[in-house]
Formats: C-alpha cells, structure tokens, sequence
C-alpha cells in the first residue's frame, strides 16, 4: 500500500520488518530477495536508516545459520555506519549483533566487555527499542556469562530478561529465556529443573513456528531426558532436532552457506547426540 501511494519511507521500513519475519520463519531465499531489494530501494534513495538495518539484518540471518564470519562483516558495517551519520538505533542494534558474533568466534571476554558497555547505553534509549534492546543484550550476555563458567550472574540476566520477555508478550524471548535456564540447570546436572524448562522453550518455539529455537531447545531437552536415563524419550525429541536441521538446510539458497551451518559445531553437536542415542536407546 506505502508503495502504491509512492510513501517510499513506509514501504522500506515495511520491507525490514518483512525481511525478519522471514528469516524467524525460516524462509531465508524469501528473506535474502527482500533485504537485497529494499537495499538497492535504500541506497537508490538515500535511506541511510535503512541501509543500516537491513544491512544489520543480513547479519542476523548470516549468525542464525551459523556464519558468524559472515555475520561480523555485515555488523560491523552496519555499526560503522550507524555511528558515522549518528543514527543511535542502528548503531546499538549492531553491536549487539557484534557481541554475539565475537563471542561465537571464541572471544567471550571480549563480547562481554562490549555487550555490557552496550547495555549502559541501551538502558537510555526509548521506547520500543529500550526493551527490545534489554532483552536482547540480557540474553546475549547470559550467554556470554555461561561460555566463561560464571552461571549465577547468567541467571541473574535470564530472570532479568525474563521480567521484559512476559511485560511485554515477546513470546520469542520468553522461550529464549526459558532455554537459557534449562542450559544453566544442565550445566548443574538438575535435571528436571532442566527439562522443564527446556520442553516450555521447546513448545513455545514451535508454536511460533521459529525452526532456529526450535532445534536448539530440543537438542537440550534431549540431554536433559538422557541425564535421567529416559533414553527413548530423548532420542525422539533428538530426532525433532535433526529433522528441524534437515529443513532448514534445504531452505538455505546459497550451496556455501548451507555447508557452513552444517558445520557448525552446535549443529554437528546435534548429529553426534543423535548418533549415540540411536545406538543405546
């Protein structure tokens, strides 16, 4: 409609949000066409608000399918940019994105030092972004906070995030959160605390229909049922992982990327739970 009344400001920002819903879908040859489309509509003419935020979105589906090298290029492209013409939104929105890819390429200290440096200057932001922001940097820096062996001050961020999650219905991050506190009980080897989280994470995922969680939770709520001698059980929800990962490969457009997410060790971690629990349940 934006387009049909020639409101090229509406339809991109329109565009940008299609563009995520796509890759939360797990349509990314959808979601590649759209953000490369509203990239040329932007540079053509002159949206440097959205050139920022698509380019921060190619990231995200770049680190939603593994690719954090990928992924690291377009953020901190995009923070560069956000920073130089002094667009705040886009700037903060790709540090974030920064944080995790470094803590994913095997710098958690310095994905931390950034993401809470991120966080002082998040709390000051307005209104959607500031609890959008919070919820993102209380989820990435409870991951970070587990990569360094610290999971008291994880949880204290997981229960944080959990306050913004369910005040403002973001069913998405109420089921990261419950899989970030399923992740901790495992670590302690509670494991029914850890279940219960893990198949509330699990449901939500899939009755919002987001693959990437979706494999992820089932894979813990696997180890979680396997931590309790429940072997058949956690190799059927194991098997949910793997097919999850099936679907998404075949979805993936590019051949390079597709390799590259099922290289990705958290994925192969997925094939080699699945390998042992065929072969003892």
């Amino acid at each position: 409609m934006a387009a049909d009344i020639y409101d090229g400001v509406i339809e991109l920002m329109n565009q940008g949000s299609r563009c995520l819903a796509h890759i939360g879908l797990g349509e990314y040859a959808e979601a590649i066409t759209a953000i490369h489309d509203g990239l040329t509509k932007a540079r053509d003419r002159d949206n440097t608000f959205i050139l920022g935020r698509l380019t921060n979105t190619l990231g995200w589906l770049h680190q939603e399918l593994g690719d954090f090298q990928g992924a690291v290029e377009y953020d901190c492209d995009s923070a560069e940019l956000g920073q130089r013409v002094g667009i705040s939104n886009v700037e903060i929105s790709a540090l974030i994105n920064l944080g995790f890819d470094y803590l994913h390429l095997g710098e958690p200290e310095k994905a931390l030092a950034l993401l809470e440096n991120t966080f002082s200057r998040a709390e000051k932001g307005f209104g959607v972004h500031r609890w959008r922001w919070i919820m993102h940097l209380c989820a990435y820096i409870a991951d970070a906070l587990l990569a360094l062996g610290d999971p008291d001050r994880a949880l204290t961020q997981v229960e944080r995030g959990f306050i913004e999650a369910r005040a403002t219905g973001s069913m998405k991050y109420v089921a990261r959160f419950h899989a970030l506190r399923g992740e901790i009980a495992l670590a302690a080897r509670q494991w029914s605390q850890a279940e219960a989280d893990c198949r509330e994470a699990l449901r939500l995922a899939r009755q919002i229909s987001y693959p990437t969680l979706t494999w992820q939770a089932a894979h813990l709520l696997a180890r979680s049922q396997a931590g309790q001698n429940n072997l058949e059980a956690a190799f059927a929800t194991i098997q949910l992982a793997g097919e999850t990962i099936d679907a998404i490969a075949t979805r993936i457009p590019d051949p390079a990327l597709r390799e590259t997410f099922l290289a990705w060790p958290r994925v192969q971690a997925v094939c080699a739970e699945q390998d042992r629990l065929s072969r003892i349940s």
